[in-house]
């Protein structure tokens, strides 16, 4: 080994997935390659959480993406892909949850999907923050509201 250089193993870096890259290790650094799973930064979400690895596959099925798991982000539809956001909010308890239009181009069953997260939070003892132009859908799951009219908070 030259003078400058450390060798690292794949155990002491985990083999960790981040967004769609996965750590590799190589002498002298580390390089970064396209993870092959969809589930990549689930895992990763998992681990530095010090949830169980089963978790991910647990959430995968709840949002029914199960059989996808070792899909190719790019390859799935924009809708599998929010479906992994959500099983990512699944894993993690959270105390407060911030959503931007969270019903958004949804099919009834994620609409769901979005319904039961917020109510897991708010069964938790926490809150969720959601901004959406679908009052209707928002009032169907929220305690409270606020609209935003010409500038105003009311």
């Amino acid at each position: 080994m030259q003078s400058g250089q450390e060798e690292c193993d794949a155990e002491s870096l985990g083999g960790l997935a981040i967004g769609a890259f996965e750590l590799r290790p190589i002498r002298a650094g580390t390089k970064f390659r396209r993870a092959p799973e969809n589930n990549g930064s689930l895992v990763f979400a998992a681990r530095v959480a010090g949830i169980p690895g089963d978790e991910v596959e647990r959430a995968l099925e709840v949002v029914g993406l199960l059989d996808a798991m070792d899909r190719r982000a790019a390859a799935c539809s924009h809708g599998m892909q929010r479906r992994a956001e959500f099983a990512r909010e699944l894993m993690i308890d959270r105390e407060l949850l911030l959503l931007d239009e969270p019903h958004s181009a949804l099919d009834q069953d994620a609409v769901e999907l979005v319904n039961g997260l917020v109510g897991k939070i708010a069964a938790n003892g926490g809150a969720a923050i959601l901004v959406s132009h679908d009052r209707a859908k928002v009032a169907a799951i929220a305690d409270r509201s606020v609209e935003l009219i010409d500038g105003s908070l009311r």
